[in-house]
């Protein structure tokens, strides 16, 4: 069983910065610490074992803790570490720092001590008595939470920081809230003050009646001691009156003594832009029609007005996904509200049952407002798009036929009540282009299945609810053939997230890395058939687009910025640079390119079908390459017309920007596979080869 706490992690490079969370948190605690010291260095936050995502630990003491944390920082690759712990987080680091002093590099003990309280057990079992009866009242920890932290926090507390620990606290079960308790009279390390050697900065908020500076004496006078005036015992979410100051000492980690200030959030902030413009400019489906001339049908027309609905403000968001490398899980919210993650589950199973073409229409829409949301929709939905109406039209036996429809129920259904299904597939290798078996083994058992592998570029990772995956069945001599595309859960035993995520663009899909050791699945988690995915791979390869609407989306969001821009529509742009020529030839040639591309999307999304024509193949090569690659030009021309201030963070150009540059470079059809595939086709016969 997988023992090791789950954890939060932002940023790269320098010595790591990890932070211990106090008695009534999680890792979410540290979300603006995270923001901040993510900009220069790894920073990790863990939720401590028992608490949220974490597993319970079989024995809860304090070198099990500190075992812990080891096996964290050992998954993580991570030798040596600033420590940071807060409360009973500092006396987790206290005994991790005992048992491991060599990974330390230095330590930051915040609110607390080397020994709680008494050694007298009357005095013990009077403390847990006045700390656990009150909980009595309450059905949980979450409903407790209001009160039992209202004297911690400090009167200069703000209210999105109140929130925020309110929310982190509602993830805590009373009873492991009790089982820490207990455990926290048993700290006394008072002993082994005189070990520690590592450079030590003592931390304590100036209205903390229980762990004050005073307090702190006892870890003797060569470390350095900061204060932080106005903050109580939770200095982390206070606002400090003034910077603090640091009392002279033997050490301390270097550029600790701002520390203070800065851990005010970066995270709640006010949308960048105001993007209300997009309401008008909104048109990037209904001014296009079907290559045949067919306008879109009402259903499609009624999707993509629900999607306007609640665009602007996905629009807003997207500032903050991109510049914290989030995950648009307000989105998400919002799509399970609008039935969207039922979009491709067939209507009879209860879904919306948009086919091929109205899924591309409306997630290009999506992507008009957010890119990260509508690249992450895409591997949602694949899910039900591969096991739907094109499996139904494939060969397959009775006992197989059964078998799907049972196994697909489920999954549609955990889909419609609001779980969010992954697809990562890339390994980093030839597997997810289609050249070799998948390196991910699945090993039948009396159980089940036994799932061992790594995926990388694992979009939603940590945020998917399952996570769909390919794989080989662990048999000898195993082939492509031998494929089988499972729904591993997130919260399975052996599944674990690790690596860090700061790409250049598209930064709030949050692919990381996937490792699975030892997951054991039952027969329900096959999506499809063994062996029917490889089949259908190759019957349907318009499913290798589907990515494609999201680049389409970004394009029309980067020409229709230009636009407004240039004419001065977008708030806080006062002037018009809509009457020189150079503008107006600009976008002529971005309009040109766009409707290019429009028209080969139509075209080809509408040619969606089984064992499509030689032809109609490589128009689909065709129209992934235009797409990637005008998306990039578009959005580079946009930069150019509009000049340096839209390339300020306040506008959303610069992010457009940096995110069309990662289509042409998604498996399994980068830009180059697409070229080098349409090149080859064109120029030889099926079969077709060179004498050797």
């Amino acid at each position: 069983m997988n023992s090791t706490p789950s954890w939060l992690s932002h940023g790269i490079g320098g010595t790591p910065l990890v932070l211990l969370h106090g008695m009534g948190s999680t890792a979410d605690v540290w979300l603006p610490q995270l923001a901040h010291f993510g900009r220069t260095r790894q920073t990790i936050a863990w939720t401590a074992p028992g608490y949220g995502t974490s597993p319970a630990l079989e024995s809860l003491d304090w070198p099990s803790l500190a075992t812990a944390l080891a096996d964290m920082l050992d998954t993580l690759g991570l030798p040596r570490i600033h420590l940071l712990g807060h409360s009973i987080g500092g006396m987790v680091a206290q005994s991790f720092y005992h048992q491991h002093p060599d990974r330390v590099a230095s330590l930051i003990l915040s609110a607390t001590s080397a020994g709680f309280g008494s050694t007298d057990p009357h005095w013990q079992e009077d403390f847990l008595r006045q700390r656990t009866e009150p909980l009595g009242k309450y059905d949980s920890f979450a409903q407790a939470a209001p009160d039992m932290l209202a004297g911690f926090m400090g009167p200069n507390i703000t209210e999105p920081m109140r929130q925020l620990a309110l929310i982190s606290a509602s993830q805590i079960e009373k009873e492991r809230y009790i089982d820490y308790m207990r455990l926290l009279v048993t700290f006394n390390r008072k002993a082994d003050l005189e070990r520690i050697s590592a450079p030590t900065l003592l931390l304590a908020g100036e209205l903390d009646n229980q762990c004050s500076a005073q307090g702190h004496e006892t870890h003797g006078r060569q470390h350095a001691q900061c204060t932080i005036s106005g903050t109580g015992r939770r200095q982390a979410h206070g606002q400090p009156r003034k910077p603090a100051t640091l009392q002279s000492g033997r050490g301390r980690l270097p550029g600790a003594a701002p520390l203070t200030t800065d851990l005010r959030s970066t995270r709640y902030r006010t949308p960048i832009m105001d993007s209300s413009y997009l309401a008008e400019y909104a048109h990037s489906a209904d001014a296009n029609a079907h290559f045949n001339g067919l306008p879109l049908t009402a259903e499609q027309k009624a999707l993509i007005a629900k999607v306007d609905e609640y665009g602007v403000k996905w629009a807003e968001r997207a500032f903050k996904y991109d510049r914290e490398a989030s995950f648009p899980t307000e989105n998400y919210d919002d799509l399970k509200e609008m039935g969207f993650l039922g979009l491709c589950v067939p209507k009879r199973l209860g879904g919306l049952g948009a086919d091929y073409r109205t899924y591309t229409l409306v997630a290009s829409r999506i992507a008009y407002y957010c890119g990260n949301t509508a690249n992450t929709f895409n591997m949602h939905n694949a899910n039900s798009l591969w096991t739907a109406d094109m499996i139904d039209a494939m060969e397959l036996t009775d006992e197989e036929r059964e078998a799907h429809e049972a196994n697909r129920r489920i999954h549609y259904g955990n889909m419609l009540a609001g779980k969010i299904y992954s697809q990562p597939f890339s390994e980093g290798s030839g597997a997810a282009a289609g050249k070799h078996a998948f390196g991910t083994t699945a090993t039948r058992t009396a159980d089940g299945w036994v799932l061992n592998g790594k995926k990388i570029f694992a979009s939603l990772s940590g945020h998917a609810d399952y996570y769909g995956v390919l794989c080989t069945d662990d048999v000898p001599g195993a082939t492509l053939a031998d494929t089988l595309f499972m729904a591993i859960p997130a919260d399975a035993p052996g599944v674990s997230v690790v690596g860090d995520w700061d790409p250049l663009g598209m930064r709030g899909t949050v692919s990381r890395t996937l490792i699975f050791k030892d997951v054991l699945v039952p027969e329900t988690a096959q999506l499809m058939p063994r062996g029917i995915y490889i089949k259908a791979a190759s019957q349907y390869p318009h499913m290798f687009m589907t990515l494609t609407p999201t680049y389409m989306g970004v394009a029309q969001a980067a020409y229709d910025f230009a636009v407004a821009y240039l004419r001065g529509d977008v708030a806080g742009v006062n002037v018009k640079r809509r009457m020189y020529p150079t503008k107006q030839h600009a976008i002529a040639e971005m309009y040109i390119k766009l409707q290019q591309a429009w028209a080969l999307f139509h075209r080809v999304t509408s040619e969606f079908k089984r064992r499509p024509s030689r032809e109609e193949r490589s128009r689909a090569f065709a129209c992934q390459y235009t797409v990637m690659e005008y998306c990039a030009e578009i959005t580079s021309m946009a930069v150019r017309v509009c000049g340096g201030q839209a390339m300020l963070k306040t506008f959303p150009l610069e992010r457009l920007f940096r995110d069309s540059r990662c289509g042409a470079l998604m498996l399994p059809w980068t830009a180059e596979i697409c070229i080098d595939r349409l090149g080859y086709g064109l120029l030889y016969k099926e079969g077709e080869r060179d004498d050797e």
